[in-house]
């Protein structure tokens, strides 16, 4: 038996995708956070598609960011409490989000743990994630940084599962495994992709051939900037950079802005899923996608003319109301 564990909606992604292509031939756990349930309140689905054999709720709510003594013994209780499996059970721990506590209950206890990274190319911008997280959590980030929990380079993570060709640093070493949930996706039986994708979505997008979607990303929510500045933001990229487009906006799952009430002439796609499904879940393909450095874009360039604002980007870098 082997145990799965995701914090995000891609991630949650990766492990359904590399279940199916790697280890269907091994009954599954899944551990997700209990927070996810906002976005995924069907995620007993999983079991009843026999994706996983069992999908458990860890209350990452309930244990406070206080220290690492406090932390390794709340996250120990509650993963007796909440995952109820010993960790002997499990020849093989997959991890994503390892920089969320339950790697921390992993390395107490000495087990050895394959991790993914947090989403494609996080693992060349590990110090980006520390800066991210210790604006709101410092004492999680300082906790995770200490146990190289965001450059997964603790003595307990054997391998890293990561979509190469994103990264600036060198991952030519052994211990890094490629890996494309996209490329995967698109290589799978039809049915076992529809099944998959119907788990987010239950319905298609009809859109013009010659729209742009637009990835959003949820700055604010990042403590990136306040949401009024977001809003400014995207009043500039919708209002005057895509001024003249048929706009489909794609909000990150965790985005807070409402698009649809501010932005009335853009299309806006209310369901929660990842990015990295955009390839499959439309009738009719649009050619063009835009964002301004959405990870999720990374794995879409085979499937859009992807443009990445890379210069929009060095500009907010340099605005004092922004924390990037």
């Amino acid at each position: 038996m082997i145990l799965y564990h995701a914090i995000s909606t891609f991630q949650l992604l990766e492990c359904m995708v590399h279940h199916l292509v790697y280890t269907k031939d091994k009954e599954a756990v899944l551990v997700l956070p209990d927070f996810i349930v906002d976005k995924f309140p069907q995620y007993k689905q999983l079991q009843k598609m026999k994706l996983f054999k069992k999908v458990r709720l860890l209350k990452y709510t309930l244990i406070p960011h206080s220290n690492d003594r406090t932390i390794m013994r709340d996250i120990a209780y509650r993963y007796k409490k909440d995952v109820k499996y010993r960790l002997d059970k499990f020849e093989e721990v997959y991890c994503a989000g390892a920089h969320f506590y339950f790697s921390l209950y992993l390395i107490s206890m000495k087990k050895p743990f394959i991790a993914f990274e947090d989403a494609a190319g996080m693992l060349s911008r590990d110090e980006e994630m520390y800066r991210t997280l210790s604006r709101q959590f410092p004492v999680h980030a300082e906790i995770a940084k200490r146990y190289g929990l965001f450059s997964l380079e603790n003595e307990y993570i054997k391998k890293v599962i990561c979509h190469k060709a994103s990264q600036t640093k060198d991952v030519s070493a052994d211990r890094f495994i490629n890996f494309d949930p996209v490329a995967e996706l698109q290589h799978l039986d039809d049915d076992l992709r529809e099944e998959i994708v119907s788990f987010f979505i239950d319905k298609t997008y009809s859109a013009d051939n010659d729209s742009i979607i637009l990835l959003t990303q949820h700055f604010s929510v990042l403590g990136n900037m306040s949401l009024s500045k977001q809003e400014k933001v995207y009043d500039y990229i919708i209002g005057d950079v895509l001024k003249n487009e048929k706009v489909i906006i794609k909000p990150h799952p965790d985005d807070l802005l409402d698009y649809e009430s501010r932005y009335k002439s853009a299309m806006v796609i209310h369901e929660k899923f990842p990015s990295e499904l955009l390839p499959f879940v439309f009738n009719k393909r649009p050619e063009r996608l835009i964002t301004i450095n959405s990870t999720g874009a990374a794995l879409l360039k085979g499937y859009f003319d992807v443009k990445i604002m890379n210069n929009y980007m060095e500009e907010l870098k340099n605005d004092t109301e922004v924390f990037l």
